[in-house]
């Protein structure tokens, strides 16, 4: 009876036009579906109030009846000023990644902070930045050799030796500094990484690593070992990265295949996580020619552990040069685009930050629906509905004391 004297007929003729009858219907419509369905009055206002109605005109603008998560890019950013937060914050945070990497190198290498380690990390980090802001306009081999070129110059002024240490730094951290501009080009998601053959070639790679150590050991001496192992891990690694980034090899996500929400945001997690976990298993060998050096410069028994307590940190942050831009590459730079992107979003809209447990609330409600990993309205009028600057000044109104 409280239904049917809510849609009584003095109520239909008092409302006037077409637009007006289906507002009302749907504010009834949305009325009973929260009632009946018993929610919490926070979660009730929090959906109605806020949730859906941002949802409903960020689909409207854009042309789309889908939201998915993995589409939260920077179009969903709403002002001049937020877009230009979101451009420059992922690319100062990857930089002082870069940075604080460069200078974990020198503490690890000389057991402590140098004088040199801060210098080297502002320049490293510095140069890498300024490719990243400008790299939309250059393909990848320029931003690689633009990168190159600022790291060369940039250490060259901060390194004791000039201009000679400059060309090789820019050599060595110049190519990890461009791959990271690369990869902050157009982050995308990525598909879950096929690891059947990568493990035969992490076995592989070992056993290759370790027959040729132990071929170059017995033939050429240890000297010639040393020296061929440090040219491996500091020169031909970064290289071969480069080389990779700059013919432009991305996998990519397909959209289609997403079958719960925010699959590609994890997939793209795991493949970055996996791909920094199988780096690490693949260079954590080259820790030895390190140790042994030590050991022998230092009077010490060859498999002295100090060594390798030494020589496994400082491996392992040489290794962050290669992990750092490929990790970015496979899906760590589009799960921080979007994480950037919800704070933004957060601090400037207010919106909540477990949205997903909001949109599945309103599609149990039957207000959105599930697609895959997408949500979309029951109907595109009750779209059209949420995004009517009416209903939102209305909600507005309500919300006022």
């Amino acid at each position: 009876a409280g239904q049917r004297q809510d849609v009584s007929d003095a109520d239909w003729r008092r409302m006037g036009n077409v637009e007006a009858h289906r507002r009302r219907l749907f504010d009834l419509y949305l009325k009973n579906v929260f009632s009946r369905r018993n929610p919490s009055p926070s979660d009730a206002e929090e959906t109605t109030a806020h949730v859906l109605p941002w949802l409903a005109r960020n689909l409207s603008k854009q042309g789309q009846t889908m939201f998915l998560m993995e589409g939260l890019d920077p179009g969903w950013l709403k002002t001049g000023q937020q877009r230009t937060t979101f451009f420059l914050g992922i690319r100062l945070l990857v930089a002082i990644i870069l940075a604080f990497s460069i200078d974990l190198i020198y503490v690890v290498a000389n057991n402590g902070p140098t004088e040199d380690g801060l210098p080297m990390a502002l320049a490293v980090g510095g140069s890498a930045l300024i490719p990243s802001l400008i790299s939309t306009r250059l393909n990848n081999p320029l931003t690689i050799l633009l990168n190159m070129g600022l790291t060369s110059l940039a250490c060259a002024l901060v390194l004791p030796d000039g201009w000679a240490a400059g060309l090789v730094a820019g050599l060595v951290l110049g190519i990890p500094g461009g791959a990271i501009a690369i990869a902050l080009q157009n982050p995308r998601m990525t598909d879950r990484l096929r690891w059947g053959r990568i493990r035969l070639i992490l076995l592989g790679v070992i056993l290759l690593e370790l027959m040729v150590g132990v071929i170059i050991y017995r033939t050429l001496g240890a000297d010639t070992f040393f020296t061929l192992a440090s040219v491996l891990q500091i020169g031909a690694l970064p290289i071969g990265l480069g080389v990779t980034l700059a013919f432009g090899w991305r996998p990519s996500f397909r959209v289609a295949r997403t079958v719960v929400p925010n699959q590609g945001f994890w997939e793209s997690l795991r493949n970055a996580v996996g791909i920094s976990l199988f780096l690490i298993l693949v260079l954590l060998p080259l820790s030895l020619p390190t140790a042994w050096s030590y050991n022998l410069d230092h009077q010490k028994n060859l498999w002295d552990l100090s060594g390798l307590w030494l020589a496994i940190p400082f491996q392992l942050s040489m290794a962050n040069l290669i992990i750092l831009p490929l990790s970015l590459i496979v899906g760590a730079a589009a799960c921080l685009q979007q994480l950037i992107i919800r704070l933004i979003l957060g601090a400037a809209e207010k919106l909540p930050w477990n949205l997903i447990h909001i949109l599945d609330q309103a599609t149990d409600r039957i207000i959105l629906q599930r697609v895959g990993g997408g949500y979309i309205f029951q109907h595109r009028l009750l779209q059209d509905h949420f995004a009517n600057p009416k209903f939102n000044q209305v909600e507005k109104e309500k919300e006022q004391p």
